[in-house]
């Protein structure tokens, strides 16, 4: 149950008899989409049993009879989905490791679907819980018109614009603007934290999200020429691409139009150029923003749009079939999906259970008295050693009464750089007088032998 406290409060309570925390009035329930009792329909080891044992093939189609498990499944979007598709078909070309390996999985997630509340695709959903004010009774209805939450995953997604909108004839009609992590350094033009893709297996500093995507965040550069300047100035505040390059020709007339585009494309690709079409994170409807974004953009120049429409469609009758039945159309939509750029899951799925949960608002009462319980009743913690490090080397270095910008503070160059143990920015910090070694103290090194040192093309 949520709840809220006041910062500075200690003690109060004491006096006033008013508790510490409060609750908010709401809550969020998880559990699994099956009931407990289907738990015991998925043996958690199926091929002990000697028929069982005998035939693989029909153990592995009892499990899947349940159309929602097969669905369940297919979103995961693990191999297991192939092999329960194969074994349905009938396909005989399945060997009989692999089949007991596959029944053991199908029974695991038949297990987690009915025990775990953990949200995990189609297998556990969430749903809202209401605290009463008036002396209502508690009520629990469970329905069964659960619904999906269907989404690209933003992995794809961003993949997928990052190759548009770099293309001349995509970037003319995109507003464009400098990216305001950019600092001057030694001549050059650095952004120090620019996301990269990296491969399934992660190289040194990559680092898997929630989602299950992986990234590097490594150091850009390039070479502060007037060009890049121009550009700065230009474009700090958001103007169409056509007009930037008209711009940057007119104070640069030796430049063609394939040049200056070249160019600006490599500032997009470097992340020192940011478009509109790119979806913030904030975004509720990713797909919708990359698609108003890019609807002033001619056909000639990005065919892929009207399929990345089609996609939307798909993805919203998928959304609105009965859970449990969309396997059809989820396979359609992902072979889609990965024509237009192939990942093996490129969407993502969350299911709203349809429950309604209403609690009298004494628990929520009693909730907030047992958090400040826990609370009292802990232990007394300092702040972690490494932020007091890193307040005593701030203060040494920019006293009490100076404002330090953010970005040079973080710079490792420039100020400090991060404190000891972060991730974003994974620079180890200067209050600990440490450096990383060649594997990193951190997910993401940006010491200089971790830097990526380009070059815009030069043509002024």
């Amino acid at each position: 149950m949520p709840a809220s406290g006041e910062p500075g409060s200690e003690g109060k309570s004491l006096v006033s008899g008013e508790c510490l925390f409060r609750g908010v009035g709401f809550g969020l329930v998880r559990a699994p989409v099956l009931p407990s009792c289907r738990a015991g329909d998925a043996r958690t080891h199926p091929g002990h049993d000697p028929d069982e044992a005998a035939d693989p093939a029909g153990s592995l189609r009892a499990l899947a009879a349940d159309p929602l498990v097969r669905e369940a499944v297919s979103v995961a979007g693990s191999a297991l989905s192939e092999v329960v598709r194969r074994v349905l078909d009938g396909a005989p070309d399945v060997g009989p490791v692999r089949l007991r390996r596959s029944v053991e999985a199908l029974a695991a997630a038949r297990l987690r679907m009915s025990t775990r509340p953990t949200s995990c695709g189609l297998m556990a959903g969430v749903a809202p819980v209401r605290c009463a004010t008036d002396g209502t009774a508690a009520k629990v209805h469970w329905g069964g018109a659960h619904r999906r939450a269907v989404r690209p995953d933003r992995e794809w997604l961003a993949t997928v614009v990052a190759d548009w909108e770099r293309r001349p004839g995509v970037l003319r009609h995109l507003r464009v603007v400098v990216n305001a992590l950019c600092t001057d350094r030694g001549g050059r033009l650095v952004l120090p934290y620019a996301p990269q893709p990296a491969p399934a297996d992660g190289p040194e500093g990559a680092i898997a999200d929630d989602a299950g995507d992986r990234r590097t965040v490594r150091e850009v550069s390039v070479r502060n020429t007037v060009v890049v300047q121009a550009v700065r100035e230009l474009a700090h505040r958001p103007l169409r691409g056509a007009e930037l390059a008209r711009a940057l020709r007119q104070r640069f007339p030796g430049a063609t139009e394939e040049t200056v585009y070249a160019t600006l494309g490599e500032l997009v690709a470097k992340d020192i150029l940011l478009t509109e079409a790119r979806p913030p994170l904030e975004a509720a409807d990713p797909l919708r923003h990359v698609l108003r974004a890019c609807a002033g953009v001619p056909d000639a120049h990005l065919p892929e749009l009207a399929e990345l429409r089609t996609i939307e469609g798909e993805l919203s009758s998928y959304a609105a079939t009965e859970v449990g039945g969309g396997s059809a159309a989820l396979e359609r939509v992902h072979g889609r999906m990965r024509r237009l750029y192939d990942r093996p899951s490129p969407l993502r799925v969350d299911l709203v259970l349809d429950v309604e949960v209403r609690l009298p608002g004494a628990v929520a009462e009693e909730a907030a008295r047992a958090a400040e319980l826990s609370w009292r009743l802990g232990p007394r913690r300092s702040e972690p050693r490494r932020l007091r490090e890193y307040r005593e080397a701030f203060v040494e270095r920019y006293g009490t009464d100076r404002v330090v910008p953010v970005l040079e503070a973080l710079d490792p160059d420039v100020g400090l750089g991060a404190p000891a143990g972060y991730r974003r920015p994974g620079t180890p910090g200067r209050a600990g007088r440490t450096r990383p070694t060649r594997s990193g103290t951190g997910p993401w090194p940006s010491w200089p032998n971790r830097r990526c040192w380009t070059a815009v093309p030069r043509w002024c």
